[in-house]
């Protein structure tokens, strides 16, 4: 009978182990990233197109697509502009889904290369067929 109940046990912390990549995805992606570095098919992209551009995550619970909040704000000598809005995170926390509530930003669907609590490498290909890859560090 114990051993029944340790193979349920154990089978229990799998599933829920399986089920929370998305998850765990999410809670590292929560707060304030700056993009510290930015590539266009394998070439480096000035800093001046990138330095001041920020990406705000916000905290949500969500499984496999499920959509959460977040703001992308770019600083400019002209202002600052603030774009809403809504990610996803997919296939045990490789997939990242980026739609913007703007319509003049397409969506942006892309991989997570490497993602540790301070730095992230996304990777995505636009519309254009150009393979970009944004690197951010939290803040």
């Amino acid at each position: 009978m114990k051993f029944t109940w340790i193979n349920v046990a154990l089978g229990l912390l799998l599933l829920v182990a399986a089920c929370s990549k998305e998850q765990r995805t999410i809670n590292r992606l929560e707060g304030d990233w700056q993009v510290v570095a930015f590539k266009k098919n394998g070439a480096d992209l000035p800093d001046s197109l990138y330095k001041e551009l920020f990406f705000s995550f916000r905290a949500c619970k969500a499984k496999d697509f499920d959509y959460c909040d977040g703001a992308m704000t770019r600083v400019t000598a002209a202002g600052t502009r603030v774009t809403d809005f809504k990610y996803s995170i997919g296939d045990n926390g490789k997939d990242f889904l980026i739609e913007y509530v703007s319509l003049t930003l397409e969506p942006t669907k892309g991989v997570i290369k490497r993602q540790t609590r301070k730095q992230l490498v996304w990777e995505y290909t636009n519309s254009r067929n150009e393979l970009h890859e944004m690197t951010f560090a939290k803040f």
